[in-house]
């Protein structure tokens, strides 16, 4: 899909086909539809193929020749198996988190192969996206890409997903309200690209799980619904803009750091849900409203519950601008040092 936008830009998504239903039917048939190819390679985590590979493949074996892959964990061996492997099949399936999904997305674009995928979790955004994130020794990458030709959310399966990865899913998706303000700070201060019209579908997303967040909270159909929606709608609108800019800003910054530089466990939208806290003060946003909200569904809003202690929050948010020099936050405005980071943090309350 391609089309020409106020903003004066072409915007494109290769995105084709999406179904999210409480149970994916006929996966088989509309995979068959897209004429992709009949050689697939399904790719899995371990567990996840415990649990759905059978599944899956019995409903894809009619139409397709099938081989599986499992890998634990997106990294450079992996990669390279994948790639070698890979090559030899016409498309290829990503079955479960954002680990499988990245690593299945990256592969398929360094050989040029489409990708379908077929999220397990509702715990991320970059379902829908182009973009990949790769950690290195002592930063973060986030890399253009490719877009899956089609996504399939099973919500029945997505109901069997640990508690956590659906409330980490709502937290990239709040992180949009410091995204959002981020991106428009670009706009005003550095003259940086900007498109309204992707601004609003990010903030409909971002207005639609608040909405629903008493549902995704307690697990319901209909909030795994709204959130599984949103974390699409924002991938998409990654790709219309080819770059995380509408949905990454200094929240995300902040992430990355702690994910080089602290020991803690939490996962990406838990981390994200914190630094939307602190860096929607520094905005001067209403963040006493964002923080009951983040509050509200089970997110965790103290940091050291997320075994992150205050020299390494401190830290991120004095030198999580460092990560990314090339995208202009609220962070690089201001250029805290320790003291006011501290103060900030502290006002908080995280």
């Amino acid at each position: 899909m391609r089309f020409k936008c106020s903003c004066g830009k072409i915007h494109a998504s290769d995105l084709e086909f999406i179904q999210i239903d409480e149970r994916v039917e006929d996966l088989g048939k509309h995979l068959y539809e897209l004429n992709i190819g009949k050689r697939c390679l399904l790719v899995f985590g371990p567990n996840v193929y415990l649990k759905f590979g059978r599944r899956l493949e019995e409903e894809l074996r009619p139409y397709f020749k099938l081989k599986k892959f499992l890998a634990d964990s997106f990294n450079l061996s992996n990669f390279k198996k994948l790639n070698k492997i890979g090559r030899k099949f016409d498309f290829l399936i990503g079955v479960g988190g954002g680990s499988t999904i990245d690593l299945v997305k990256f592969s398929s674009y360094s050989l040029n192969k489409c990708f379908i995928a077929f999220p397990t979790a509702p715990s991320h955004d970059g379902i829908a996206s182009p973009i990949v994130s790769i950690k290195l020794a002592s930063s973060k990458l986030s890399l253009l890409s490719r877009q899956p030709k089609a996504i399939f959310i099973d919500l029945s399966i997505l109901m069997e997903a640990p508690s956590r990865l659906r409330l980490a899913g709502f937290g990239d998706i709040i992180a949009k309200y410091t995204a959002l303000a981020d991106w428009k700070l670009g706009r005003d201060e550095i003259n940086e690209y900007y498109c309204e019209e992707i601004a609003k579908m990010v903030r409909r997303s971002l207005k639609e799980v608040v909405k629903a967040r008493k549902e995704i909270a307690s697990g319901k159909l209909s909030g795994l619904r709204a959130l599984s929606e949103a974390l699409v709608n924002c991938g998409i609108a990654m790709a219309y803009a080819r770059s995380s800019r509408p949905c990454s800003g200094s929240e995300h910054l902040f992430s990355h750091y702690l994910d080089i530089h602290s020991s803690s466990n939490a996962l990406h939208g838990e981390k994200c849900a914190l630094g939307t806290i602190i860096m929607s003060r520094l905005h001067g946003l209403k963040w006493k409203k964002i923080k009951q909200i983040i509050h509200s569904v089970g997110l965790e809003t103290k940091a050291e519950m997320l075994n992150i202690n205050i020299d390494e929050l401190v830290a991120a948010v004095v030198n999580a601008k460092n990560l990314r020099i090339d995208r202009y936050t609220i962070l690089h405005k201001l250029n805290l040092s320790e003291d006011e980071a501290y103060k900030i943090i502290y006002e908080v309350g995280v």
